[in-house]
């Protein structure tokens, strides 16, 4: 679970960097004559020194090629092995609402201003390689720019409700699929209510009941070929500051917000 100080990520697109060293030409050496096995150098004969064995060029060291740092494997977002198309959930972020559950294993993480202060995140998984995160949430209601930021995701857009323009958005943008918790009886399919908190801030779900949405709710048209994001290598551990903080406030500098 996260604290809402604690938060994790703002979206960045870096290119995945690769290099190569290109293998040095060997330098010819001498030619030398070689005697018939069975023909013996005569005895006044000074034995001619062991010749070197060239090295084929093949067969030098080559630099390795960076790959994507593992941890962004791991979590599904890397381009080229996103397994299922991306799931982006609405948190809730009302002081009763925390702690939320499920976003520390978020591989990217939206937050932005609701209202009232009070601001909103959107956790991005992927179900298949996120499959054992057993509670999320809790799922609160749309805004319009989040669903903008989804689209830009082509991700299953997840919420409960919301406002008129990111209901109508969600509803009608052809780049994601909305799966709404208040419609078409999804709460009883792909959400449940904690009854260890009041409503509205006890909606959940899991990457199990996303997946199967991903798998069951909607049609397999989804090429994942092109989703995620290309990483640059992450530095060296000697090259890392020991840590960093990051602090802002939306609206009232009294409610700052800390990454």
């Amino acid at each position: 679970m996260l604290t809402h100080r604690t938060l994790v990520v703002v979206a960045a697109f870096c290119l995945l960097l690769s290099g190569c060293a290109q293998a040095a030409t060997p330098t010819p050496l001498p030619t030398a004559i070689l005697l018939p096995s069975s023909t013996a150098l005569p005895p006044t004969a000074t034995p001619a020194p062991p010749m070197a064995t060239p090295v084929p060029p093949t067969a030098m060291p080559m630099a390795a090629t960076p790959t994507a740092a593992p941890l962004t494997a791991e979590r599904g977002i890397t381009r080229g092995i996103v397994g299922q198309r991306l799931v982006a959930v609405m948190i809730d972020n009302h002081p009763d609402a925390r702690p939320q559950s499920g976003m520390n294993a978020a591989a990217l993480v939206f937050e932005a201003l609701a209202e009232g202060g009070v601001t909103r995140y959107m956790a991005v998984y992927e179900p298949k390689a996120n499959a054992s995160i057993s509670e999320i949430g809790p799922v609160r209601s749309a805004r319009s720019y989040f669903v903008e930021w989804a689209k830009g995701l082509n991700a299953v857009y997840t919420h409960a409700g919301g406002s008129p323009e990111g209901l109508l958005l969600a509803e009608t943008a052809t780049e994601i699929a909305n799966l709404d918790a208040l419609r078409d009886g999804a709460e009883g399919l792909y959400f449940w209510r904690s009854t260890t908190r009041f409503a509205p801030h006890n909606l959940y779900t899991s990457t199990e009941l996303l997946r199967k949405y991903v798998i069951e709710g909607i049609p397999n048209t989804m090429d994942t070929s092109e989703q995620g994001f290309l990483f640059k290598l992450d530095a060296s551990p000697s090259q890392r500051p020991a840590e960093q903080q990051l602090s802002y406030f939306f609206l009232y500098p009294d409610q700052p917000v800390g990454w």
